[in-house]
């Protein structure tokens, strides 16, 4: 247990948990760069310092928790700048499609190492290449949906910077993207019933 919030109490707890790999472990698995950890590293500490509860929450057993939800809020969640910044084809793509998350990404469990997450992710993305391939063949006029799509999911490109570049319409590129995720999703589901 920590006391009161001071200069001295949060150099306890920073050395706590730089001493415990539980914190570095999820850092590892959404960055591979070392200089992109270290620099969200800097970011949480600075959050964790300005968050008036950070104490509590340490004291109350649940700061690890805390911890990761703030990862995951910071790289998954489309509001925050970090997901933009740091979204990676390995561990984010494809994963606010419903139904076709990798849930282990949300737990730290020591059986599922990174080869093991990217095989899953691989076969994931070959899934959806797949569905992509096989509705442009039966409906070529989707070809445009799909374009969109792969600019947003494959190469990582904002709704705004797709718009610039294409001359299509913000609120159309959204529409399109939007359209091809759900033809997706629903092509995952229909697989997925037939298989049961």
């Amino acid at each position: 247990m920590i006391g009161h919030i001071t200069a001295d109490t949060l150099t306890k707890m920073f050395s706590l948990i730089q001493k415990d790999s539980f914190f570095e472990e999820p850092l590892h698995k959404y960055f591979f760069n070392k200089d992109d950890r270290n620099e969200f590293r800097q970011f949480l500490h600075l959050a964790i310092c300005e968050n008036p509860k950070s104490l509590s929450f340490w004291n109350a057993g649940i700061f690890k928790w805390i911890y990761l939800t703030m990862i995951k809020n910071n790289v998954c969640s489309s509001s925050s700048p970090y997901h933009y910044k740091y979204r990676n084809i390995k561990y984010s793509l494809y994963d606010d499609i419903p139904g076709f998350q990798l849930e282990d990404l949300d737990l730290i469990d020591d059986e599922i190492d990174l080869i093991e997450i990217q095989q899953i992710k691989q076969q994931k993305i070959d899934k959806i290449k797949s569905i992509i391939q096989e509705q442009i063949k039966k409906n070529p006029i989707l070809t445009r949906d799909f374009q969109l799509f792969n600019k947003y999911y494959i190469e990582k490109k904002t709704y705004r910077q797709i718009s610039i570049e294409t001359k299509i319409p913000l609120m159309s590129v959204h529409i399109y993207v939007k359209n091809a995720r759900e033809l997706i999703q629903s092509q995952i589901t229909n697989k997925n019933k037939s298989q049961l």
